[in-house]
């Protein structure tokens, strides 16, 4: 049996390897995904940070789990605008395809974006 969050990470990585996006098949699920200047992009990196669990029943025990999943989306080109302009078709993109199931075939019971963060 898989654990929940690798089923997770398998999932979004599968639907964003196979939804098109201009990262094409260069999405991963380590956190430790080496990229230099050597590095084909744009590419995906999906990781768990961390998960929040809350004790819904006692007996038998079920758990309330909230997961911070992070997409890292890494791109180059010519000049700043370029870039910016690639990260955010990249991160439209992303939304929309992990929009289009609400339960991930059935590996959450809902998911919400918290936040996006673009850095150079």
């Amino acid at each position: 049996m898989t654990h929940p969050r690798k089923a997770i990470r398998d999932y979004v990585k599968a639907t964003l390897r196979d939804g098109g996006t201009l990262a094409g098949k260069d999405v991963f699920t380590n956190k430790k995904h080496h990229i230099d200047n050597d590095t084909r992009l744009p590419q995906i990196v999906i990781h768990t940070e961390g998960e929040a669990v809350e004790l819904l029943d006692q007996a038998p025990k079920r758990y309330k789990r909230d997961l911070d999943l992070v997409i890292e989306i890494f791109a180059k080109g010519i000049t700043e605008e370029e870039c910016q302009d690639t990260l955010d078709q990249l991160e439209w993109q992303v939304e929309n395809l992990l929009a289009d199931d609400d339960d991930w075939n059935g590996t959450v019971n809902k998911t919400d974006l918290s936040s996006v963060k673009i850095q150079f």
